[in-house]
């Protein structure tokens, strides 16, 4: 459909399944499987010689999220780190969680990374509570690094290391001109306004988008696809949310990722870092 009407589509990277040589699609953040290599670098970041111990892979058992396994996989084999992979059902039950974080535990996984559902993941938090098992979970954005997710992952285990990637980075480093932001007034409670900055974010990309078109005469759909696929936009320049965005080399334009560590004295992801490829 948005090939016969020549809609253009801006879009946080996820998957790349079906997605590659579509001329209308620009991802204006990293896919899960782009952030593979950053995720390595940021568990070695903040949890140190754990990195260097068992991972269990827990991806969702669908082709939206091979990609993203078969990249870590490849990340972790590549550093010679010991692995196990376990997929989960798409459509999940509480039993389904029990099993994965019973597989991560049997495989002695000190890391467990995440592609998964955030509802499925509050249901291993809460079995990983039962069986007094406490890996460092860890995996690519945006899902689970989002603020609502962490109130009910910490109310399960406070004690909890966890920490993702993400295009925008916490509420202790929102710029000031998303912070000046009134119209319309922030949503409370103030913990969840990280969405809102996502969406600040995504609109000053696009906005520059608009921009690489020429003029207003010139703002045609096809003029915007076209035009999109030169944009390039630079963090402390352009954006200030994103990471640096540049589609010189196809259309999945992310170049990096914020560090977002969960911190549940404050019930919300704090900023451990930036990462660019």
């Amino acid at each position: 459909m948005l090939t016969q009407s020549h809609t253009p589509y801006l879009s946080a990277g996820v998957t790349t399944n079906g997605l590659q040589g579509l001329p209308y699609y620009f991802a204006i953040s990293q896919t899960y499987a782009a952030q593979s290599p950053e995720v390595w670098t940021m568990v070695n970041n903040i949890y140190g010689a754990d990195a260097h111990k068992t991972w269990a892979v827990i991806t969702e058992n669908t082709p939206n999220f091979a990609d993203a396994q078969a990249s870590i996989d490849a990340v972790l084999a590549h550093n010679g780190i010991h692995y196990c992979n376990v997929p989960t059902p798409k459509y999940f039950s509480e039993q389904d969680a029990a099993n994965a974080i019973s597989a991560a535990r049997s495989c002695g996984a000190a890391v467990a990374y995440l592609d998964v559902d955030p509802n499925f993941w509050i249901d291993m938090v809460r079995e990983s509570q039962a069986q007094l098992y406490a890996p460092d979970f860890v995996g690519p954005g945006i899902t689970n690094g989002e603020n609502l997710v962490a109130g009910p992952v910490c109310g399960e285990q406070p004690q909890i290391k966890a920490a993702f990637l993400s295009p925008f980075p916490g509420l202790d480093r929102q710029p000031p001109d998303f912070q000046s932001e009134n119209n319309p007034a922030p949503d409370q409670p103030a913990a969840e306004r990280d969405i809102e900055m996502l969406l600040y974010g995504t609109s000053q990309v696009i906005y520059n988008a608009m921009l690489s078109v020429g003029s207003l005469a010139n703002l045609t759909r096809d003029n915007l696809i076209a035009a999109t696929a030169h944009v390039s936009a630079n963090y402390g320049k352009e954006l200030t949310v994103f990471p640096n965005v540049n589609f010189a080399s196809g259309h999945f334009g992310g170049t990096g990722a914020w560090e977002e560590q969960l911190s549940c004295a404050k019930s919300q992801y704090t900023t451990a870092g930036v990462l660019y490829r």
